[in-house]
C-alpha cells in the first residue's frame, strides 16, 4: 500500500503560554498516520522537555540555544478521525511560545523507518541531515526551526538540498513573547529505493540557534507502488 498525504494542520504560536500548548489536528480517516512537528522556544536555557500526550509516541526530541532555548520535537500517532485539537504536556512558568505542524498520511506504519538530528547554537543555514531507509517506497519528512526574533525565513534554497532541485516548500511561523519569536517548517518528498536519502539546507535570513530533522516514514506493506511526490507545508 502506497503512502498518500491527506492534509496538513498549522498552529501559530503567535501568543505566549504558561502551560501546555494546545495544537491543531488535521481532518483524517481513522487508521492515518499523524505526524506532528512542535517548535518551542523560552527567552532562558535549559528548556523543560515537553511530556508525551496520551495516546502519542514521541519519536525524536532536540535542543539548541545559548542565551535562549528552542526544542524541536516529533510525535506520532495512528489516528482515530478526530480531528479535535490536543494539549501538550509542557508546563512553564511564563515566557515561552510554540508553533506546530501536524501532518496526516494513509498507508503509513506508525513505527519510523529512520531519523537523524542536528542542531546548532549559532547559524544561518541548517541542514536537515540524510537518513538510511531499511525499507522501499518511504516518504521523507525535513523540519527545521529557529529561534528567531520574529525576521523572516527563506526556505529550501533553488541551488541547494535535493540535488539543486525544490521538492518541496515550507512557510513560517512566529510567535512568542519579548524576544521569543520562532518558526518550524516542514517539507516532505518520496523516496522509492531503499538506502541514503537527500540532505535539506535550510536558507535563513539571520544567525541564531535553530534545530533540523529528518524522519522516513514507511508503507504499511514494503514494496508497493512508489508513494506520491509530496509538496506540503505547514507554518507554525
Amino acid at each position: 500500500m502506497a503512502i498518500a498525504f491527506v492534509l496538513g494542520a498549522n498552529t501559530d504560536g503567535s501568543t505566549t503560554q504558561v502551560t501546555g500548548p494546545t495544537i491543531n489536528i488535521p481532518a483524517h480517516d481513522s487508521g492515518d498516520l499523524l505526524v506532528a512537528f512542535t517548535s518551542s522556544t523560552r527567552g532562558e536555557t535549559p528548556f523543560p522537555a515537553i511530556a508525551t500526550p496520551s495516546g502519542w509516541t514521541k519519536e525524536n526530541d532536540v535542543e539548541a540555544g545559548a542565551a535562549s532555548a528552542i526544542r524541536l520535537t516529533c510525535f506520532t500517532k495512528i489516528g482515530d478521525g478526530d480531528a479535535s485539537a490536543v494539549t501538550m504536556g509542557l508546563a512553564v512558568e511564563d515566557d515561552f511560545s510554540c508553533s506546530a505542524v501536524v501532518l496526516a498520511f494513509s498507508g503509513a506504519e506508525q513505527a519510523i523507518d529512520a531519523s537523524d538530528d542536528t542542531v546548532d547554537d549559532n547559524i544561518n543555514d541548517i541542514t536537515c541531515p540524510s537518513v538510511t531507509t531499511t525499507v522501499a517506497n518511504t516518504v521523507i519528512l525535513y523540519a527545521y526551526n529557529q529561534d528567531d526574533d520574529l525576521s523572516s525565513i527563506t526556505l529550501f534554497d533553488d541551488d541547494v538540498g535535493f540535488n539543486g532541485t525544490n521538492r518541496g516548500f515550507g512557510d513560517l511561523g512566529s510567535g512568542g513573547g519579548g524576544n521569543n519569536g520562532q518558526q518550524v517548517g516542514v517539507s516532505s518528498e518520496a523516496q522509492a529505493a531503499i538506502g541514503a536519502s537527500n540532505t535539506c539546507v535550510m536558507n535563513m535570513n539571520d544567525t541564531d540557534a535553530a534545530c533540523a530533522m529528518t524522519i522516513a516514514i514507511a508503507p504499511i506493506a514494503a514494496g508497493g507502488a512508489e508513494p506520491n511526490s509530496l509538496t506540503l507545508l505547514g507554518v507554525g
